[in-house]
């Protein structure tokens, strides 16, 4: 229809704040142009220079400053750490060493005697010092002032990303001291340098040195070992190693011993135990819930350790002794923009008694 000059006038000026525009007498949509880079209540759309998904090929920042991606990066990694969270730890901040006493030899002088006895001869027992240095372990982390700078704007929805990389050095950390205690080959992770933990390899070995002394002449520094040869894991097996850890000369208690195995040796133990389990049910329901256990012991099913492999350990003698706890320390970063630290801890694993530790290695993986 006709429209007056003052009302279309009226309707320009509502147009020029609208998303309309008025052509003759008709009202139509306004033409978007998105230009090469343009901005929309906040976001921002970069022109690509290429369809593939290489970083170093389009206009976009790094992962950590998400661009108009999700505000959450999906880590792909396992950081879970079940050994280095229940070990218990012992302080010895105000220590140089982890240090304690050992009595290794007993007396001879307990026996029988006769009243008309007219010598009493004194015997002797053995104690000895044992020194263990700390190992240092640490996470470094590193970000330029430009990126600092950049996660604070409209690209930047990630948060704090100075936050998130301590987050993630921390968990780095646990995992390479978790592994380390697990995995650690024994003669190399022997306690014996600072950037090598004691590893429960070597400290349920009999062979070697151990807290810089020989076990072949101190015996009570020997640990438990045995070849599995690949056999298939079974409780007889796992009897024996409660029977050799609280019969033997330590005299370990059965609520301090923990299994730690891996997560295939676990589902193996459930077998065994699917197999027992011949009484008739009407439920749907199969397999086992709850936390594992086996003549009193607790289970522990570990990610990081070895497949083949199973510890029987005592956890009221074998602990982690802390010199200094994780704690967060800038560094010199020399001539750069930008903050540097680490996340470090001083810290070693020792065993008051070592014959309460129990290696089995070479289980059967298939």
């Amino acid at each position: 229809g006709l429209m007056s000059r003052s009302g279309k006038k009226e309707l320009d000026a509502l147009s020029k704040r609208q998303n309309f525009e008025c052509k003759g007498s008709r009202i139509v949509p306004k033409t978007m142009e998105v230009k090469e880079i343009c901005r929309i209540k906040g976001m921002e759309f970069k022109a690509l220079t290429t369809t593939t998904n290489d970083e170093t090929t389009y206009y976009q920042a790094a992962a950590e400053l998400q661009d108009i991606y999700g505000p959450v990066i999906f880590n792909q990694l396992s950081d879970r750490t079940i050994l280095l969270g229940v070990l218990p730890k012992e302080n010895f901040s105000d220590r140089a060493q982890i240090q304690f006493l050992m009595k290794t030899v007993r007396s001879t002088s307990a026996t029988g005697y006769l009243q008309t006895a007219s010598t009493f001869t004194e015997g002797q027992d053995t104690k000895i010092k044992i020194e263990q240095d700390f190992a240092m372990y640490h996470s470094i982390i590193k970000a330029s002032g430009k990126m600092l700078s950049e996660s604070e704007g409209a690209g930047g929805t990630m948060g704090n990303v100075w936050g998130n990389l301590v987050k993630d050095a921390t968990a780095e950390l646990q995992k390479k001291i978790n592994t380390d205690m697990l995995t650690g080959a024994a003669g190399t992770y022997n306690g014996s340098s600072e950037d090598a933990l004691l590893g429960l390899q070597h400290l349920c070995a009999s062979t070697g040195t151990l807290y810089g002394k020989a076990r072949a002449s101190v015996t009570a520094l020997q640990g438990q070992t045995e070849a599995m040869s690949s056999a298939e894991l079974s409780l007889k097996q796992l009897r024996k190693a409660i029977r050799l850890v609280v019969s033997g000369s330590a005299d370990a208690k059965i609520g301090d011993l923990f299994f730690v195995m891996p997560y295939l040796q676990k589902d193996k133990f459930l077998q065994i135990l699917q197999s027992q389990n011949v009484q008739p049910t009407l439920s749907s329901r199969a397999g086992f819930v709850g936390a594992l256990e086996f003549d009193g012991v607790t289970i522990l099913p570990e990610p990081d350790a070895d497949t083949d492999d199973v510890f029987l350990l005592d956890f009221g003698n074998t602990k982690i002794g802390m010199k200094v706890a994780p704690r967060l320390e800038e560094v010199s970063a020399g001539d750069y923009d930008g903050r540097k630290a680490h996340i470090k801890t001083y810290f070693n694993l020792f065993s008051t008694k070592p014959k309460n530790n129990y290696w089995m290695s070479g289980f059967s993986t298939a």
